[in-house]
């Protein structure tokens, strides 16, 4: 009966969206720049990153975020270490906070800055039923 039942649902979605059935995708830059918060910590070993992303939108679910770690400045004679990327899957729902971690390349003993530079999610939709007949 569930089979039956979630292949309705594809098909009330499919005929409502047409092939843009609702899934990842890119969540807009005017949210993107509000969802990392806070001060990040690494790891004593320097190979783990944790922080936490607070989602403010009514709408959507974030399940991905790529993270961007920014090591600041080099002493004279030091190996220069450029930022480095990293891939999180999340699961942020609408205002909600989440706390993630993540292995990263080890930078030293430097301070660093991070920042979320590109998020994917799903916008919430709502399907509402017909209105009962009397």
């Amino acid at each position: 009966m569930r089979t039956l039942h979630a292949l309705l649902i594809t098909l009330l979605a499919s005929s409502a969206f047409g092939d843009d059935l609702p899934g990842n995708y890119v969540v807009p830059d005017e949210l993107v720049k509000y969802l990392a918060v806070g001060d990040a910590m690494v790891s004593r070993s320097g190979t783990l990153l944790t922080a936490s992303i607070h989602n403010p939108d009514q709408e959507w679910t974030i399940t991905e975020v790529i993270v961007l770690v920014v090591p600041r400045g080099n002493s004279p004679g030091e190996t220069v270490v450029s930022m480095r990327d990293y891939n999180v899957k999340i699961n942020v729902p609408p205002l909600s906070t989440k706390v993630f971690s993540v292995s990263i390349e080890p930078f030293g003993n430097k301070s660093f800055s991070w920042t979320i530079s590109r998020a994917f999610g799903n916008k919430f939709l709502q399907i509402r039923r017909p209105a009962a007949a009397h």
